[in-house]
């Protein structure tokens, strides 16, 4: 016969008690996919309209903005700037494809197209942006395109070096992660001089007529001493800010549109409940007929926050103000797109990536978090832009 000790078995309670919130809070901290599913599929049927009651019963006692029903697809000014400013001239027998961006790796020289064979493009093609050459396709797929930029190890690019009062040519070599572009192969190494503009020169099987898009890669900097025998040109690689949106490839054959729209899913939501008892007025959950997880919550246009936790149809959202989107921010100065910089007061829209559109308004930088009303929109981009600097 067993006894056991006195106070074993509340001990015992306290040690598993202790061991469940452990696990809780790693679940909190590191959570699984599938022990969520598994709650979900328990409680998520009477998790809704607890908040749904919640969030009426709490509308009693807060002055919460209504809104007004709206269904007009927003049309960003940031894609409006870009296209604007970034189609190269118009060159005869040429075609210009405006093809959305996927992913930049600039110190690679590596970028990812949003079409590929779908879109009929093809290996050799030229890519521009306004009057920046940025390179060629190099390989095609069913639906996106990679796109060797002038600076990626191994790619040769043609080059006329422009002076004040003379020019000669020569050939731009890429060197990838291990520096910017070399210029060499100078024909005339009299003729070129530091801060000299460097316009591209096509290969024999370009098509003629591209030489008059006055297409250039920079300006020529030196690098090294002469003295110690190191001395060279180089040309620094920089996408414009517009350029992370759309670019446009050169083609003398064209389907039956030239303009690849992004894919991006918008849907209506509904405020269910403002609030959360542990995070405060930071987290709104919301609810939607949308057949995908959003990335982000806007009111009328005006982005509120990220969506943090996405079930069925209704979810959380985290609220933010502009400021907390400073490094994934553009805005559009004297009708140019560029990278927001910290501390500046201008109107600002979403950068782009991790599922999150491109070109959203988030507002002026400096406006503070905003109260949403109870009428919104959930969007997904779900192949959104991703840069490595």
């Amino acid at each position: 016969m067993f006894f056991l000790l006195p106070g074993a078995e509340r001990n015992r309670k306290k040690l598993l008690t202790v061991l469940a919130v452990l696990l809780l809070c790693a679940q909190a901290c590191f959570p699984l996919s599938f022990i969520d599913d598994a709650v979900h599929a328990v409680l998520g049927p009477v998790m809704q309209p607890v908040n749904r009651l919640a969030g009426a019963w709490s509308s009693m006692f807060q002055r919460l903005p209504k809104g007004s029903l709206h269904s007009e697809k927003y049309r960003s000014p940031l894609i409006a700037a870009e296209r604007k400013f970034g189609h190269p001239l118009d060159v005869p027998g040429i075609a210009w494809l405006e093809v959305p961006v996927l992913a930049i790796d600039v110190k690679s020289g590596r970028m990812k197209l949003s079409a590929g064979h779908d879109f009929y493009l093809s290996t050799g093609q030229v890519v521009a942006f306004a009057d920046s050459f940025l390179g060629r396709i190099a390989e095609v797929e069913n639906s996106v395109a990679y796109v060797d930029l002038f600076n990626r190890a191994g790619q040769r690019t043609g080059i006329t070096i422009q002076s004040d009062s003379s020019s000669t040519r020569a050939v731009c070599f890429g060197r990838g992660l291990s520096g910017a572009a070399v210029v060499d192969w100078i024909e005339n190494e009299k003729k070129i001089f530091a801060q000299s503009t460097l316009w591209w020169r096509p290969r024999p099987l370009d098509v003629a007529q591209l030489v008059n898009a006055g297409l250039k890669l920079g300006h020529c900097i030196g690098e090294g001493s002469a003295a110690r025998g190191d001395n060279m040109f180089v040309v620094e690689h920089s996408i414009p800010a517009s350029a992370e949106g759309r670019v446009y490839v050169a083609a003398s054959a064209v389907g039956d549109s030239i303009v690849a729209e992004p894919v991006v899913y918008h849907q209506t939501a509904q405020r269910m409940l403002l609030g959360d008892a542990v995070y405060g007025n930071k987290l709104c959950a919301v609810a939607s007929s949308a057949d995908f997880s959003p990335a982000v919550l806007s009111d009328h246009s005006r982005v509120c926050g990220q969506v943090v936790a996405w079930r069925g149809n209704w979810g959380w959202a985290h609220l933010q103000a502009p400021s907390a989107w400073v490094d994934r921010s553009v805005a559009i100065h004297s009708g140019h797109v560029r990278l927001h910089q910290a501390g500046d007061s201008e109107v600002i829209y979403t950068r782009g990536g991790f599922g999150v559109p491109r070109g959203l308004l988030l507002g002026d930088a400096d406006a503070s978090l905003f109260t949403p009303s109870a009428n919104l929109d959930v969007w997904l981009a779900p192949q959104s832009l991703v840069v490595a600097d």
